[in-house]
């Protein structure tokens, strides 16, 4: 029996739901979608105001290392969780961490993001309490997927145990003999294989549901190398391999994705927010891997790459989501006010200051930046203020979640 709904998201049944405490705590998404909101605004402050040298905050990375792995090991990997737990409900039929349970996630994911900030606490404790996350969050995924013999979404407990080793590594501050970081990018790189993922299912499953008559296809033999070759790409990367053969791999991959994009594209999406919304993210994705085959041929700077696919394409796709997932789990219709449309334009300019402004106005780099952050507060700030009182109460239809 499915419980999906692809014109929003799957519905779990609410016999399989336990009213444990709290709103906030009753189903996955809730805490950890608040707390993604909230941590990336608070976190893209301090980083603007470090990286204009108005502040110098004490913790035990480096400005730039700190936020790098705030954004993915923090803010993406809150979205991560809260999507996953929410979903794994619906794709097994069985219920998830809810009441004190959810809340121990919960500890362990604010823990990590906390602890760093004390000097005095060890680092290698501070490394345990934030890769523990991951682990005990594969585990709580795969136990119900393992019972209910959901083989198709394995991917996704494994995928979240790899996050736990970027983060290990991230945490050693270990570099590639070309002098990449290799646990952020290895964290970068498998954010970007739940996108793939997920995108894959959600972006034409979605566009289906909502647009009749959609021109959304699919092409097979897309759908069985884009993914590949991107995860040829990223190894080769971080196995230091010649520069030349992993920047052909990324931009072998950025044309097959746009093949996959423009498989899904239906124009009828312009008037669909949470639609477009989805469909733009993958295009910063596919953006992303080309500039970054481009830049491991010499030709333009691996951190613009970088930020078309994090800012962008996490950036875009978390917002668009975490809005979707609030609206028809807490039992509202999947209508968005202009405040919301508001916000996704804002993620876009955030990523078009940090991207395309110094692309093309290199000269203009510290005032992309700079921005780039307030567009980003501006669109997550949108989401806090007319989503996040959502979280925290009941469903609008009485129903349990």
């Amino acid at each position: 029996m499915s419980f999906i709904d692809i014109q929003g998201l799957p519905k779990i049944p609410s016999e399989i739901l336990k009213p444990e405490g709290l709103p906030l705590f009753r189903l996955g998404f809730r805490f950890f979608f608040f707390a993604a909101a909230l941590w990336s605004v608070l976190t893209l402050a301090l980083w603007g105001l470090m990286y204009s040298g108005v502040i110098n905050f004490p913790h035990h990375f480096m400005p730039m290392q700190w936020h790098g792995r705030e954004m993915i090991f923090g803010f993406t990997a809150a979205v991560i969780a809260g999507f996953l737990l929410t979903a794994a409900g619906n794709w097994t039929g069985l219920p998830m961490p809810a009441g004190k349970a959810l809340q121990g996630l919960a500890l362990l994911w604010s823990a990590g993001r906390l602890l760093p900030l004390f000097p005095g606490i060890p680092l290698p404790v501070v490394g345990m309490v934030d890769v523990g996350f991951f682990v005990v969050l594969a585990f709580t995924l795969a136990i119900p997927l393992r019972k209910a013999k959901q083989v198709r979404n394995f991917p996704f407990p494994i995928l979240l145990l790899g996050l736990g080793l970027a983060d290990a590594l991230s945490f050693t501050q270990f570099r590639n003999p070309q002098g990449l970081a290799v646990g952020s990018e290895l964290g970068i790189s498998i954010c970007l294989g739940v996108v793939m993922l997920m995108g894959g299912r959600v972006i034409p499953g979605f566009t289906k549901g909502r647009v009749q008559n959609a021109r959304t296809r699919t092409f097979p033999w897309v759908e069985k190398w884009a993914l590949g070759l991107f995860v040829m790409a990223a190894v080769s990367e971080l196995c230091a391999l010649p520069s030349w053969l992993w920047a052909t791999f990324f931009l072998i991959a950025g044309l097959l994705h746009a093949l996959r994009l423009a498989g899904w594209f239906t124009p009828e999406i312009s008037k669909q927010p949470l639609l477009w919304i989805l469909h733009v993210a993958y295009f910063w994705l596919v953006l992303g891997l080309i500039l970054k085959g481009l830049a491991g041929f010499g030709w333009g700077n691996p951190m613009l790459a970088r930020h078309s696919l994090t800012a962008g394409a996490l950036g875009s796709i978390c917002l668009g989501m975490m809005t979707r997932v609030t609206l028809g789990h807490t039992g509202r219709a999947m209508q968005v006010p202009p405040v919301t449309v508001i916000s996704f334009l804002f993620i876009q300019l955030a990523v078009m200051c940090r991207v395309l402004l110094p692309l093309f106005h290199p000269r203009s780099y510290l005032m992309g930046i700079q921005l780039s952050v307030i567009f980003w507060i501006a669109a997550y700030g949108i989401y806090l203020v007319f989503y996040g009182p959502m979280l925290f109460k009941p469903r609008v239809d009485g129903k349990r979640g």
